[in-house]
């Protein structure tokens, strides 16, 4: 809804967002989300804080700063999309996890291709 009042003449209070259950017991069931000028400011000023500080850790970045980690992870780690990439769960990198999930080469049995 924000994105829809950002890039046309709609007003805020003219968008809502409608969302139908047609395989409900009896009949369709439809929960409508209004829209308004305060929600719209509100997604505003919390996106332009999100890029500010988006801005700000990538200035940082490029002077060889890490970017800012969670410091309670507690049961986000296992079910993060990123947890492969992150060094969030037990202190590993992602090239440590990688290289401790492939086998040694030696250690892997050969196999007859005998036909």
């Amino acid at each position: 809804m924000y994105v829809l009042a950002e890039t046309s003449e709609y007003p805020p209070e003219n968008i809502s967002m409608t969302y139908w259950f047609v395989q409900s017991a009896d009949q369709p069931i439809s929960i409508k989300f209004a829209y308004d000028r305060i929600q719209h400011n509100k997604i505003a000023a919390e996106l332009n804080t999100l890029l500010s500080n988006l801005t700000t850790w990538l200035q940082a970045y490029h002077a060889d700063q890490p970017f800012p980690q969670i410091s309670d992870y507690g049961k986000t780690c296992p079910n993060c999309q990123f947890v492969t990439i992150c060094d969030a769960e037990g202190g590993r990198s992602h090239r440590q996890r990688i290289k401790e999930s492939i086998p040694d080469l030696a250690e892997i049995p050969e196999v007859s291709l005998e036909l």
